[in-house]
């Protein structure tokens, strides 16, 4: 994963960035556990269920955008999260299907396809 390679390369990982961020924000603490467990999820101790939501909606987002199979994924995703989160694997795959919709009418609004006359 990303997060090893930067910590093994640079000695931190974009996760404890954006949670140094948001602490010297001042935003809350949920968002910035959340924010900064996300990739290891079982090491939150004060917001586990938004670090676990964060976490899955993590990998969920990456299929959407790199249109990989969201299934793919579900050997990355923390054991406990399921139990965690109350989710289950058909509720992320629906919730990825729609984002999928969404992203690309989105997209299509802002990148229309030129039709060709007379095609």
């Amino acid at each position: 994963p990303v997060f090893l390679v930067e910590r093994e390369t640079i000695g931190l990982d974009y996760a404890r960035v954006g949670a140094v961020l948001m602490r010297q924000w001042r935003l809350p603490d949920s968002l910035r556990e959340a924010t900064e467990f996300h990739v290891e999820p079982g090491r939150a101790m004060a917001f586990p269920l938004e670090a676990f939501l964060v976490h899955i909606a993590d990998l969920l987002a990456r299929s959407v955008g790199t249109g990989e199979d969201f299934s793919l994924q579900v050997g990355r995703i923390h054991p406990e999260s399921w139990d965690v989160t109350g989710l289950t694997l058909e509720q992320c795959l629906s919730a990825g299907s729609e984002a999928k919709r969404r992203l690309e009418s989105v997209m299509n609004l802002l990148f229309p396809v030129r039709r060709q006359v007379g095609v």
